[in-house]
């Protein structure tokens, strides 16, 4: 991979995948993973950081790489 961002979200599964083998072998619950987005405005007066949208207040998806543009999730 040639991609900074898909190699960081690659070694991050990976991690979550090593907590969730251990919390199995524990016979605990495996934790679910769901990655999101965030918009970072950077202006004059500061930085404002927005985590989620629309009425509901819902999280961005992260659908597709931001630095790549690759597909990240299979449709269903």
């Amino acid at each position: 991979m040639d991609c900074r961002t898909c190699e960081a979200l690659q070694s991050l599964k990976q991690c979550h995948r090593e907590i969730n083998r251990e919390r199995k072998a524990k016979e605990l619950k495996p934790i679910r993973i769901r990655l999101t987005a965030a918009v970072v405005d950077r202006s004059y007066s500061g930085r404002l950081t927005y985590y989620s949208t629309g009425a509901r207040r819902r999280l961005i998806p992260l659908n597709y790489c931001p630095e790549c543009g690759r597909l990240l999730k299979k449709s269903r």
